[in-house]
């Protein structure tokens, strides 16, 4: 009777162990390092320092990884290569270890030529053969629809196969930007999904927590990107990005309300965004 009852028990010990450690799954997924998006669309040809704060917070953060997206004209431009300033200043970036680059196309939310999108990410994919140094890993898709139907199907699914097999994008990696939560199925053409790109008096609404929460993918695979957040103090910029990071592991956070990602934070500048994420 006493080993029965000393098995018994040990087995019961076990299946608690078990249970418990299932309850923390979530917890514990969700505690995965937070990485910073960041849309970089400020002009550094006319003004080299420009990015000083972004190169800055690279260094003074490296256990935070950084996804830039980069966008030297509207996309890649009309020339094979940027401008050699623009290439100095990405090289730069690219050097880090904790940095990956991503080009940025924006589709049109899928009426824009698929001719002239393919041409844009076979620029990009140019890049690494005619200059290294300014690689990337990948593409960002912007204007992308939220609403999963034959056409946005059919569209978006030939994207996928176009950069997936093209040669010179590093990772091949596709983060794509319907701005709102969409049709699940987003999730298995893209590495990445901007479930959110929204100013913060959307953010905070009933209606945009209803939708977020219905999201079934990993945290780790949405994006989330608040801008226009203005009139908060210290304490209040903080509260928002753990807000924003609970419900993605790819997040950026800005007080500009205009041209958004063409300047760098006043009342929440980049190094404070950078600090938030890095506890």
């Amino acid at each position: 009777m006493g080993k029965i009852f000393q098995h018994a028990s040990h087995s019961w010990t076990m299946l608690t162990t078990m249970l418990v450690t299932a309850s923390l799954l979530p917890h514990i997924a969700n505690a995965a390092r937070t990485k910073a998006i960041i849309p970089l669309y400020v002009e550094v040809e006319d003004h080299p320092r420009s990015w000083d704060p972004l190169y800055k917070v690279i260094t003074t953060h490296p256990n935070v990884d950084f996804t830039i997206i980069v966008n030297p004209d509207d996309g890649p431009g009309k020339k094979a290569l940027p401008s050699t300033e623009w290439s100095q200043a990405a090289a730069k970036l690219k050097s880090s270890r904790n940095v990956q680059l991503l080009g940025y196309v924006k589709i049109g939310y899928a009426n824009r030529s698929f001719q002239t999108v393919t041409d844009q990410i076979a620029k990009y994919a140019g890049w690494a053969a005619k200059r290294k140094s300014i690689s990337v890993d990948g593409i960002f898709l912007d204007e992308a629809p939220y609403v999963w139907n034959e056409t946005t199907s059919k569209y978006l699914t030939n994207l996928h196969s176009t950069i997936k097999s093209a040669a010179g994008l590093g990772k091949k990696l596709i983060t794509i930007n319907p701005g709102l939560p969409p049709d699940e199925q987003y999730f298995n053409i893209a590495d990445t999904v901007c479930v959110v790109e929204q100013k913060h008096s959307f953010w905070v609404t009933d209606d945009c927590k209803k939708r977020v929460s219905g999201i079934m993918a990993p945290r780790d695979r949405r994006c989330i990107i608040v801008h226009s957040a203005t009139g908060l103090n210290r304490s209040g910029y903080a509260d928002l990005v753990k807000d924003v990071e609970d419900k993605a592991g790819n997040i950026f956070v800005t007080d500009i309300d205009k041209d958004y990602y063409g300047k760098w934070g006043k009342s929440y500048p980049l190094d404070a965004f950078v600090g938030d994420i890095d506890k």
